[in-house]
């Protein structure tokens, strides 16, 4: 399968000092959902952030390693550049523009002007993907609820038409209910147009529900990666994400400090 994404040696440091990845590897391959799943402070957003051009706006750099976007090193790429070339970004913040209505969310975000009818059909599109919005289309998003923001984010990000979709932290702070939504929704858009997607996501849950290969960050660093139906069984995974091993619980911070420990004494 021919990889869409693939990330060498990916080291990334915040103010010249603090080393937030050290040789990430990790690869999307086409037509794909991936996850990236890790605790707060794994370095999954700035994974993604250094993907999309979005890293020189938090003061941090890629000091080593390349990524590659269909074969061509983009390592550095700033964010309007990344957008034109396919890869859209639907952040963990700052999603929308809360003085908008929806359907201005969704016109704004717009790539390109077209002609009405045909900008008409790509906001019905969008629709179609979420009728939650459809019935929003004239209020203003800074009045829609956190889920409905997630689904507004997302709907913007597909109207850019992206060849790759980074989705940061798909759950966060939603009841299970709207996330289950979302997730069929975001089955909805990639059984129709096989779009190749890299999900970050705290929950094992989620991530398992959508992806279909994965990749486990800790501490800036790829430990773990697979076939989700193996990450699923694997015993690392089952004690810290989702609460399953001889514990009964996921003790994700008490074993990362253990790993992190064990590393600064060697």
């Amino acid at each position: 399968m021919t990889d869409i994404l693939e990330i060498t040696d990916l080291e990334v440091t915040y103010q010249r000092s603090i080393l937030a990845l050290h040789g990430v590897n990790l690869r999307v391959a086409k037509g794909q959902i991936t996850s990236l799943l890790g605790a707060n402070g794994a370095g999954k957003s700035t994974t993604l952030r250094a993907i999309s051009g979005f890293i020189g706006l938090d003061n941090a750099r890629v000091n080593a390693g390349r990524v590659r976007f269909l074969g061509e090193d983009i390592t550095g790429l700033q964010l309007p550049r990344t957008i034109h070339k396919g890869i859209v970004l639907v952040p963990e913040r700052d999603k929308v523009f809360t003085n908008l209505t929806v359907a201005e969310n969704l016109e704004v975000v717009a790539t390109s002007r077209e002609e009405g009818s045909k900008w008409q059909q790509i906001e019905e599109e969008i629709f179609v993907y979420f009728p939650r919005l459809a019935k929003l289309r004239n209020k203003p998003a800074g009045l829609l609820s956190g889920g409905e923001r997630q689904m507004l984010a997302i709907g913007g990000a597909l109207v850019c038409r992206p060849q790759l979709l980074l989705i940061d932290e798909l759950s966060l702070g939603l009841a299970p209910v709207i996330v289950d939504e979302i997730i069929e929704r975001l089955r909805e858009v990639h059984a129709k147009t096989e779009l190749s997607m890299l999900l970050v996501e705290q929950s094992a849950a989620v991530a398992f529900a959508l992806a279909s290969y994965g990749f486990v960050l800790e501490n800036g660093k790829v430990e773990l990666e697979g076939a989700t139906e193996d990450l699923r069984s694997n015993q690392k995974v089952l004690d810290l994400y989702l609460g399953t091993g001889s514990t009964g619980r996921a003790d994700y911070l008490a074993n990362a400090r253990r790993r992190f420990e064990e590393r600064a004494n060697v």
